[in-house]
């Protein structure tokens, strides 16, 4: 007996070392639907048990694969347990394989295979601990793509319903067993079962086992609760039947599937009283003390809004859909955010479908659905028009509503809805939306103006640009025109504001945010901050240093967060690491913010943090494309401003900007426009140097025009020396030219002739001849014919 054991264990490790190196590629084949005879399987495992242990005779089938395993593991020989294991897989046909794992999972259950896992050293040879490893876990796969495709196999379980009606209990026990484990599988196949066979003998024992079933069945059916259509709407058999079998389970998942239900007048009276009577008792009220059906809608629809529902972590949401005859299958699979706007729109939508007038339901719709359309794309916004039918609907709805949706949007941080209710109220021109309210307080397009997004703050300032005049108040205007100097200072590329940096930290942590695609600009204190966040809108970071005190951090990070121009924005906060832990425990509600040791203020640390707060930030960076249209949009807001088109505004704090923009040959002509209308000797000194100065070619013209305008308008106010430089300008100018003719304009205004002059011009002024006619043509001499 020894012998033989020892020559059948060469033989294996000769096998061994020659299949050691081979891959085995493993096909998958539909199962066989035949029913699985459990006191077959376990009488074969148990022979091939003793046959392995007596005869030592070399496996054959799965069956006795995983015999020959166990009992070469239950030795302590798990090198030749992980050999059988190898042979197993790569036995042909793989379906053959496949059907008797199914058959002693059947038996031994999935844990019998689990115990694989717990095996920690298969062979001290590391090659062939690797393969045994990988061989575990392709045999747990295997087992159970198997076992899956065996369960949910129609075939199958429509056999073992069929087998719900069977002569004897045995059979019918077999058959329960058999679908219970298939589980949420064979739940379409009930409803099914239960729709077509109300009425009959088989009814009470479809019935008997929806009610058994395992708890994880019941999501399967809940969307029969929601009628598809006007059809489903009037059926009560099924709906009846499955409203009193989710009563005696007490299970309350269905509760939110019923306020609908309770109301509706699409349903027959029947279902509606049965409905309240479930309702009733999963709640444990009276049923006269059931609360409004629209108000509960409105309340489940608001906490999907707000994200208070929980789903689990990892893990897809299924929605087994109802199409009114059958539930499809396999189940939608939408990720949690995707789950929130389904369930939210849903109840919001049966709220209105009670009470149309209802408002709350309609706010908490209209948010829902601005935010699904528009967080993909915040970045486009300002570029791409809005869709026709929403914008029909945002034009057309109760404004009452829309500024209630925005200022409730506003109170909660919710940029996708703000965005495009701030452009459809000013397009609507909704004077109400931009006073204050009774107390005193900014509310819709005034309060968004010192929102602190700049989308937001860019859509309120043109959304206000129709207003009559008086409508805004004064602070409203001189923050229209303060927004638009922002946009206007801007730069092309982002920058990134570094505050409390320490001294000589300062190279490194420009190179950091450098590598991230920031110019830096150094900012000693929160005062300093929040002025050059004040002076432009091209920020996208902020980083704040370990260079502010323990004690006042708390203070800077408030103030920095309150100031409208910048507390919104993504905050990296670098700190050391004794007090990291405070750090973050006293921004631990801010999404837009991420805390860091000052090692790790570099690298791919650095970025990791840097794209986590950019990816959850509701300020999204802006593009190249939005800082080019911001700039040029204000531009033309200022131009217009100062030509008096809109009203009500005082532009002179962006004179300055405007000044700086002469050197731009985009904006030069505008520029000089604007100053041509705005008071201040500064303002004509300015007008005066550019008509002076040849090298300014293109830009003399417009400019001497607008000195014109200047000195009609405010009076003379330049000096000698500028005067001289004019006149020499004058002399200089091409006669016939359209500058000569100006600063002929500007020679009369500086120097102001009198009649005693006016009346020598005239004396001395002679016509120039007329040119001479032109000489006749000669006569063509006729041809004789």
């Amino acid at each position: 007996m020894l012998r033989a054991r020892l020559k059948l264990a060469f033989l294996i490790l000769i096998g061994l070392t020659f299949v050691a190196n081979q891959s085995a590629t493993l096909g998958q084949d539909k199962l066989d639907p035949e029913l699985i005879n459990k006191k077959r399987t376990l009488e074969l495992l148990d022979k091939a048990k003793d046959e392995y242990r007596i005869f030592f005779k070399k496996p054959e089938t799965a069956i006795e694969f995983w015999s020959a395993i166990k009992f070469e593991m239950d030795l302590g020989k798990f090198d030749l347990a992980a050999l059988h294991m190898k042979l197993m897989l790569e036995k042909e046909p793989p379906a053959d394989t496949d059907k008797e794992l199914v058959k002693i999972e059947a038996v031994e259950g999935m844990s019998a295979f689990l115990r694989l896992r717990q095996v920690r050293q298969w062979s001290d040879h590391p090659p062939f601990q690797k393969e045994a490893e990988a061989n575990v876990e392709s045999l747990l796969n295997r087992l159970t793509e198997a076992v899956h495709k065996h369960l949910s196999d129609p075939v199958r379980i429509k056999k073992f319903i069929d087998q719900l009606g069977a002569s004897t209990p045995e059979e019918r026990a077999f058959a329960y067993v058999q679908l219970a484990r298939s589980r949420e599988h064979a739940v379409p196949y009930l409803i099914e079962a239960l729709r077509t066979n109300y009425g009959k003998p088989l009814f009470p024992r479809l019935r008997e086992t929806m009610v058994r079933l395992p708890p994880e069945t019941v999501p399967v059916y809940l969307e029969v609760f929601h009628a598809a259509n006007e059809k489903d709407f009037r059926d009560i058999e099924l709906r009846g039947t499955l409203l009193s079998i989710v009563k005696e389970r007490d299970d309350k998942r269905v509760v939110p599937y019923l306020w609908h239900m309770i109301a509706s007048k699409k349903y027959p009276d029947a279902i509606r009283e049965k409905a309240k009577e479930t309702l009733a008792s999963l709640l444990r009220i009276k049923i006269t003390e059931l609360p409004p059906a629209r108000e509960s809608l409105t309340y489940l629809a608001e906490r999907y809004y707000q994200h208070k529902v929980a789903f689990p972590e990892g893990k897809d949401v299924l929605i087994w859909e109802w199409d009114g005859q059958a539930i499809k299958t396999p189940p939608e699979k939408l990720t949690p955010a995707s789950a929130e706007k389904f369930y939210s729109e849903r109840y919001a939508r049966e709220a209105i479908d009670l009470d149309p007038g209802y408002a709350p339901a309609q706010i908490v719709l209209l948010s829902m659905m601005l935010e699904r359309h528009y967080r993909p794309e915040l970045d486009q916004f300002i570029i791409k028009p809005m869709p026709p039918k929403l914008q029909q609907l945002l034009t057309t709805m109760d404004a009452d509503v829309m500024m209630r949706t925005l200022e409730r949007a506003m109170d909660d941080g919710q940029v996708p809805v703000i965005l495009p209710l701030v452009k459809a109220l000013g397009d609507r021109g909704e004077q109400r939306a931009a006073r204050v309210n009774e107390a005193g307080q900014l509310r819709g397009l005034a309060r968004a103006l010192h929102y602190p997004d700049r989308r937001v703050q860019f859509a309120a300032m043109f959304g206000l640009r129709d207003m009559p005049q008086g409508v805004l108040t004064p602070a409203a205007a001189d923050r229209v025109v303060d927004l638009a100097r922002r946009f206007l200072a801007s730069g092309p590329a982002p920058k990134a504001l570094l505050i409390y940096i320490p001294p000589g930290n300062e190279p490194p942590a420009r190179q950091a945010v450098k590598e991230l695609g920031y110019e830096s600009v150094i900012a000693k204190n929160a005062n300093d901050a929040i002025n050059k966040a004040r002076a432009s809108a091209d920020y996208d970071l902020i980083v704040l240093g370990r260079g502010v005190a323990d004690g006042d951090f708390p203070l800077v990070y408030a103030k920095i967060r309150k100031e409208y121009d910048l507390g919104g924005l993504p905050m990296i906060i670098v700190t050391d690491k004794a007090r990291e832990k405070l750090v973050k425990k006293l921004v631990a509600k801010d999404a837009n913010v991420a805390v860091l040791v000052e090692e790790r203020f570099q690298g791919d640390e650095l970025k990791a943090a840097h794209d986590t707060i950019h990816k959850n930030a509701q300020i999204v960076k802006l593009t190249p494309n939005e800082r080019k249209v911001f700039a040029g949009a204000s531009m033309d807001f200022l131009w217009r401003m100062a030509k008096g088109e809109y009203r009500g505004y005082d532009i002179s704090p962006a004179v300055n900007v405007v000044t700086d923009q002469l050197i731009n040959p985009e904006y030069a002509v505008p520029a000089i426009e604007i100053l041509g209308r705005i008071p201040g000797k500064e303002n004509q000194y300015r007008l005066a140097g550019i008509v002076s100065e040849p090298k300014n070619d293109k830009l003399r013209d417009p400019a001497a025009m607008e000195l014109n305008r200047h000195i009609h308008a405010n009076g003379l106010a330049l000096d000698r020396k500028q005067i001289a430089d004019l006149k020499t300008a004058h002399k200089e100018a091409p006669q016939e030219s359209f500058l000569r003719s100006q600063l002929n304009v500007t020679m009369s205004l500086i120097d102001r002739p009198g009649l005693s002059r006016t009346g020598a011009d005239l004396f001395n002024f002679r016509p120039d001849p007329p040119a001479p006619p032109p000489a006749p043509k000669e006569k063509e001499e006729k041809k004789d014919n």
